[in-house]
């Protein structure tokens, strides 16, 4: 049985970004909005990957996530390509984690793996205040936002009746919002 509630709040939060740029909330409310998104990513997606060593894993996500929301909110024009650094520079830290990691290295592969992959979901999600600024920004956010909905009404990423954690469903929750930012992000950049 899936929980069509919880696929029905997910593709909410797809369309939250493009409807508050669309009713005139502004860059200062998607900031808002992404900082949120940001924070439940990052501390829901090692209890929706099962990451062993919890603790050090959501630090380093959460420092990540903060780190990439802060840049492109305080920088405009180089917060988006700062997002990308700071992905970069956060690969080799989840290298280190795992090597630091005082248990045994069970699931070694699979933990870097998922680090960096939420990693990338969290730069992906911060693209949504370069969307925010742009002057398309508010069509660009409100149909990307409504195709990101529509992948999870199809996909409806929750079956059966044990989804899990609370944690893990505001990972849910935003990671089609991260998929589908950078794509959103690069409608409105001006090339040429």
């Amino acid at each position: 049985m899936v929980s069509w509630w919880r696929t029905c709040a997910a593709a909410v939060v797809c369309v939250l970004p493009g409807v508050a740029l669309v009713l005139g909330g502004g860059a200062v409310l998607v900031t808002v909005l992404v900082a949120v998104a940001a924070a439940g990513l990052a501390v829901g997606w090692p209890w929706l990957a099962d990451i062993p060593a919890l603790p050090t894993a959501i630090v380093l996500l959460v420092a990540a996530g903060a780190a990439t929301v802060i840049a492109t909110t305080l920088m405009p024009d180089d917060g988006p390509w700062l997002a990308v650094v700071i992905l970069a520079v956060s690969i080799p830290v989840a290298f280190v984690r795992e090597i630091a990691r005082p248990r045994t290295r069970d699931r070694l592969v699979e933990s870097v793996s998922a680090i960096v992959t939420g990693l990338a979901a969290l730069a992906g999600v911060s693209l949504w205040v370069g969307v925010a600024r742009a002057d398309s920004g508010p069509l660009v956010a409100l149909v990307a936002g409504i195709i990101a909905a529509i992948g999870v009404m199809v996909a409806r990423p929750w079956h059966g009746d044990d989804a899990g954690p609370a944690w893990a469903d505001c990972a849910r929750l935003t990671l089609p919002m991260a998929v589908v930012a950078p794509v959103a992000w690069v409608a409105t950049v001006p090339f040429g």
